[in-house]
């Protein structure tokens, strides 16, 4: 199984929206977090789906965000949540362009480009209702990049 995130249906017509927030409140709208969360750098990325895209649809958005969370809640997700969940590392094939000039240098430092694609060097997890409630995005990963920080990636 391949998973490809980023928007990977685009094509040079679509026309894309990005929003950059350290907003807590804006993105705990938009994602109801079960955990205490400290502080946050997200980008929402909107690709409009009005010109004649290749897979016709609702416009696609997907959420990255950098997030920092309590201590406690790290050392959960590190020392609780990961066990027995599945590492999706090999798995996770992400577009070129798919690091952002806004990462920090920590979260940069997690990807790699491997033929014509970015991996990344650290276990990857599925998200599910463990770390987050309602939202309206289908599908998602995280990374513990250290630091009490997570790295959060999610398509709709």
């Amino acid at each position: 199984m391949l998973i490809f995130f980023s928007a990977c249906g685009r094509n040079q017509n679509d026309k894309i929206q990005r929003s950059i927030s350290t907003s807590i409140d804006s993105l705990k709208r938009l994602i109801d977090f079960h955990l205490d969360v400290k502080a946050v750098r997200w980008e929402m990325m909107t690709i409009n789906n009005e010109d004649n895209r290749s897979i016709p649809g609702p416009n696609d958005n997907t959420l990255f965000a950098e997030i920092e969370i309590s201590r406690i809640d790290y050392n959960t997700l590190k020392d609780n949540f990961i066990k027995g969940k599945a590492n999706i590392k090999r798995d996770v094939y992400l577009r070129k362009d798919f690091v952002k000039d806004w990462f920090s240098p920590k979260v940069k430092s997690v990807f790699y480009e491997e033929n014509e694609y970015i991996r990344i060097n650290v276990p990857v997890y599925e998200l599910n209702n463990e770390i987050i409630g309602k939202t309206y995005f289908r599908d998602g990963f995280f990374s513990l990049i250290g630091g009490d920080k997570i790295f959060i990636l999610l398509d709709k």
